[in-house]
């Protein structure tokens, strides 16, 4: 991980709906600190490859069962720990951060602390 500061735009209401990823950051004892959504292909995709130039553009298959490379990005928040990454799994947002919110994709210690 690399730490980048700065304010890159204005915050916006997170989007909720299941398929998405949702990234939280979690303090020492559990509190949930910082989170944010993604939109996540659910659906097999294609991407043309910009570092390809031919006169055929060159399609990049993606599909669900493949690696993932997204960025999230959040203030400093010093009694971060710890990124936890789920998938939405339904379209409703729980009332708070116990309730389950879709399977835990991965769970990532931030350097340093």
């Amino acid at each position: 991980m690399e730490e980048v500061r700065g304010v890159f735009r204005r915050e916006r209401t997170p989007l909720w709906q299941a398929g998405m990823l949702y990234c939280r950051l979690v303090a020492s004892d559990g509190r949930v600190v910082g989170e944010r959504t993604i939109p996540a292909p659910d659906h097999v995709c294609f991407v043309l490859d910009p570092n390809v130039s031919t006169e055929a553009p060159v399609v990049a298959r993606l599909t669900p069962d493949a690696p993932v490379l997204f960025q999230v990005r959040f203030d400093g928040i010093a009694e971060a720990v710890r990124l936890d990454v789920h998938r939405i799994s339904t379209d409703t947002r729980p009332a708070d951060s116990a309730t389950p919110i879709g399977p835990l994709l991965g769970s990532i210690a931030i350097p340093g602390k």
